[in-house]
């Protein structure tokens, strides 16, 4: 008698890692590590938990997850607004983007992410904390064509070095925690002989 195969059991979460909804509302709070600066830093951490528990696609995990985040009396607002209605992630993370934050704010820093290059006074390493900050703000997740544009957004001195860095220790196609891969181009970077700032303009001769 052949065996029947066994059906793939639904990953779960283990509550007190979720994310909790809390936002910042006064100064006092600045240092509180529970308490999300806005909306967009709450859905990138919610979102990076569900990855790390292999709950993908969203869809499938996100309502259950966004409840268990949700506490009074952003849980009344949760069943008014997103229970039982059989939301895409999509659509539930432009609710919570409408209702918690700006969406003309958030349009206009993914415009300005896609747009940013490594300034002249700027060392790599400040380069990647701005790049990795605006990131999570904007609630994009690391992959490794975003870690191939941060190569190609660094001034033009410093793009081979930064692509064999990567290449070297993580592989062509690098699929490790950006923040990891960022930490350690930061590290070869800070610790090289010259200066990671790009040249400063020669003044043109008269």
């Amino acid at each position: 008698m052949s065996e029947q195969p066994q059906k793939k059991q639904k990953p779960t979460i283990p509550l007190e890692d979720i994310p909790v909804l809390k936002l910042k509302t006064n100064d006092k709070q600045a240092n509180d590590s529970s308490v999300y600066a806005n909306i967009h830093y709450f859905i990138y951490a919610f979102e990076r938990k569900l990855i790390e528990n292999a709950m993908l696609p969203f869809d499938g995990y996100w309502e259950e997850a966004l409840k268990v985040s949700c506490k009074p009396p952003q849980l009344i607002w949760f069943d008014r607004v997103l229970a039982n209605r059989g939301l895409t992630w999509e659509t539930a993370r432009a609710q919570l983007e409408k209702d918690y934050g700006d969406e003309t704010c958030l349009e206009t820093k993914k415009q300005a992410f896609n747009k940013m290059t490594q300034r002249r006074d700027e060392q790599v390493s400040e380069f990647a904390d701005r790049f990795l900050e605006l990131m999570k703000t904007c609630c994009i997740h690391g992959s490794p064509e975003l870690v191939n544009r941060f190569a190609n957004s660094l001034h033009y001195i410093h793009r081979s070095k930064a692509h064999n860095i990567i290449h070297y220790h993580f592989g062509p196609n690098p699929t490790e925690d950006i923040e990891r891969i960022f930490t350690t181009v930061k590290d070869v970077f800070d610790n090289g002989p010259t200066s990671s700032r790009p040249p400063s303009k020669k003044p043109r001769r008269a």
